[in-house]
């Protein structure tokens, strides 16, 4: 029975460093997206004064044949204070589409989607796949009898209708340093409606099999500028469907 109240206190523990993390990031400074120029002659025109390209991906966002380019910009007090002493500004997300006459039109920003690396989320990393651009991070806990971790990846696309970037869809995963027991992720697409929940099976300190779960959810139309931190999601419920699932069979309709 101690041995079960230790393994509940620490998980108790792990998500009050989780929830307190976030909810200081959601009182952070942000930069003023009014910083950024609309139009500039080079990508690092972009960057205000006392900030650094920290992440940089290039690829084709719109279709048009030219390399565009998504940026993570760092506040520049990262590289010379301890992180855990200064109250750093959010990481902030930049797209910039290239022209034709060779210059940069910004595309879209977003001030507080990342969370930085000061409250525990490492690491940290950005791409652009068949014209997606994707924004993955990670939070490990410090704790050492503790091994959750969570991992969260965005992606945003070019719609050609409001020249702006969508939100498409997002990943959470809950998972366990050495597969100590089973991980789950669950994957939103917003254009599709559908979750598909997986349950990572976990045997011998690996992941060796996955079971899928697909149900609907509601369409979303969010824009690069107003995506957030993604939904807090109750893990231990969709392990417990996946355990006992006729517990959680929706009622026929009549």
């Amino acid at each position: 029975m101690r041995q079960l109240s230790t393994v509940f206190g620490l998980l108790f523990l792990a998500i009050l460093v989780h929830s307190t993390a976030v909810g200081q990031e959601s009182d952070r400074k942000t930069l003023d997206a009014t910083r950024v120029p609309k139009e500039a002659a080079r990508v690092e025109d972009f960057v205000p004064k006392g900030w650094t390209i920290h992440h940089r991906a290039v690829g084709d966002l719109n279709g048009d044949y030219l390399d565009d380019v998504a940026l993570i910009l760092f506040d520049l007090t990262r590289a010379t204070e301890p992180s855990m002493l200064v109250d750093h500004p959010q990481p902030v997300l930049v797209i910039a589409l290239a022209t034709e006459q060779g210059r940069w039109r910004l595309a879209g920003i977003n001030t507080r989607l990342i969370v930085a690396d000061d409250s525990g989320f490492r690491p940290l990393r950005l791409e652009i796949t068949k014209g997606v651009v994707v924004v993955h991070q990670e939070l490990q806990s410090n704790i050492s009898e503790n091994t959750l971790d969570y991992a969260y990846t965005y992606r945003f696309r070019y719609d050609a209708q409001t020249h702006r970037f969508l939100l498409i869809g997002e990943d959470n995963a809950n998972t366990h340093r050495d597969a100590v027991d089973d991980g789950i992720r669950v994957s939103d697409n917003y254009v599709t409606g559908q979750r598909v929940i997986t349950l990572m099976h976990a045997a011998h300190g690996k992941y060796v099999r996955e079971t899928n779960r697909s149900r609907s959810i509601e369409r979303r139309t969010i824009f690069l500028e107003n995506a957030d931190e993604g939904e807090d999601i109750d893990f231990d419920t969709l392990r417990d469907e996946f355990s006992r699932p006729e517990s959680h069979k929706r009622p026929a309709k009549p």
